[in-house]
């Protein structure tokens, strides 16, 4: 088991649900979108670089902050394509969350290992 990947999905969950629901048909909330990405994007530039406090890694860390940033738009600009996220309707949170997570977790390290 990787014991990192599962302490991000634990530590994420409720960022992750937060941004699936942002994108769902009725809901759609582009200030918390948003905001769940950048607080995604914080987590894993302040755990991988070793920073105390995801909430300014940003000042230290901004060329990381936008490299995974970039990297993880292939995601969520691309949620129907890449996890079945539906467009309409009512989208199915304990399927597409982790789905989600294991992609924005690919991502993020693949962008920050190469920085």
């Amino acid at each position: 088991m990787d014991f990192f990947k599962n302490a991000c999905r634990i530590h994420t969950d409720f960022m992750v649900g937060r941004y699936l629901m942002s994108n769902a048909d009725g809901r759609q909330n582009g200030a918390e979108k948003a905001h769940y990405h950048m607080e995604l994007c914080k987590f894993y530039v302040a755990v991988t670089r070793g920073h105390d406090d995801p909430r300014t890694v940003r000042e230290e860390y901004e060329e990381d902050f936008e490299v995974v940033h970039e990297r993880t738009q292939e995601l969520t600009s691309f949620l129907d394509e890449r996890i079945g996220f539906p467009l309409t309707g009512r989208p199915d949170y304990d399927t597409l969350k982790p789905l989600f997570f294991d992609l924005f977790h690919e991502l993020a390290m693949a962008a920050l290992t190469h920085t």
